[in-house]
């Protein structure tokens, strides 16, 4: 970020990136100078990094880590004071190319059909007996270029149906399975299959995950 300041300009001591997706390894740099102490949180899906120092003149590099879910994704960045809140200014690219300059593409992600990424069910084991230990399995997986609710289906080794749950809205999803049927009774011992279902504009895609109930 390069500003332009002009008289009277206070600076800014903020910079907002809106990012549905997890971010770390947050690092900040003011001309050539790493920037120590600097504060990073995500709210509402939003990168907020904050400076101990406002910035008026030098130009200002945030790097960070982030594991994106959107094709593209969009690097709209806003810059604000911590003394004038409410007050924002919006970062333009230097030098305009289409409306794909603040755009990040990811190649491996557009040539891929994929919906439903990095599914993981934990232990995989549920044993819902009420001590405290792995009384639910936790369920989470990603949704990729879609805004919709996925459904979480649990099957035993019959094929039988033994609970339908359902996802919430945005890309991270985490859905919680208390090892009991839909009449909320508590599921036998054995081996289940968790189905995924997500049904989109690109047609209905599935994931599935063997998981276990114990006592």
């Amino acid at each position: 970020i390069r500003p332009s300041p002009t008289r009277g300009d206070v600076g800014f001591d903020g910079i907002w990136l809106p990012l549905a997706a997890p971010v770390r390894d947050v690092a900040v740099r003011v001309g050539d100078d790493a920037v120590a102490g600097i504060s990073a949180e995500m709210a509402d899906d939003t990168l907020k990094v904050g400076l101990s120092t406002p910035v008026t003149r030098d130009s200002v590099e945030v790097r960070f880590s982030a594991r994106l879910l959107r094709n593209p994704t969009f690097m709209d960045a806003v810059l604000a004071h911590s003394g004038q809140p409410g007050v924002t200014q919006t970062v333009k690219p230097a030098q305009r190319v289409g409306d794909d300059a603040l755009a990040v593409f990811l190649p491996d992600l557009a040539g891929s059909d994929d919906v439903i990424a990095n599914l993981s069910s934990g232990v995989g084991v549920v044993t819902p007996n009420g001590d405290g230990l792995n009384d639910a399995l936790i369920l989470t997986f990603d949704l990729l270029r879609v805004d919709v609710v996925p459904e979480v289906e649990i099957f035993d080794i019959g094929g039988r149906l033994v609970r339908r749950l359902e996802g919430g809205g945005g890309s991270e999803q985490m859905v919680r399975w208390d090892g009991r049927d839909n009449s909320g009774a508590a599921a036998a011992p054995g081996l289940y299959l968790c189905r995924i279902v997500v049904r989109a504009g690109v047609g209905t895609r599935t994931a599935t995950e063997v998981i276990h109930v114990a006592y």
